[in-house]
């Protein structure tokens, strides 16, 4: 899971964009199938970034961040989660109080 909390961000900072697994879009010649793309077919998908907004999204969502224009610092934290599988662990496992 990756989560994405915007602190300060200025007028034309940028904004996250996911794709999806369909890459077509990005061929020079799209298939027959999709030549108009519309909100259930397009690709790419964008949050627009604004002041105190928290995204959360899985980690293998492919994912970028457009490029900073506005001449001013944008502050953002991002962080990855895990989840890690205790349950194997015992007290007289070694990693236990890790």
């Amino acid at each position: 899971l990756v989560m994405t909390y915007y602190i300060k961000i200025p007028n034309n900072s940028g904004n996250i964009v996911f794709q999806s697994g369909d890459n077509s879009r990005l061929w020079n010649f799209p298939p027959k199938y999709f030549t108009e793309r519309n909100k259930y077919t397009d690709v790419l998908f964008q949050v627009p970034a604004e002041d105190s907004l928290l995204v959360a999204f899985p980690g293998n969502l492919m994912h970028y961040v457009q490029r900073n224009v506005s001449g001013e610092d944008r502050l953002c934290l991002t962080l990855n989660f895990g989840i890690k599988d205790v349950t194997t662990f015992s007290p007289n496992h070694r990693k236990f109080n890790r």
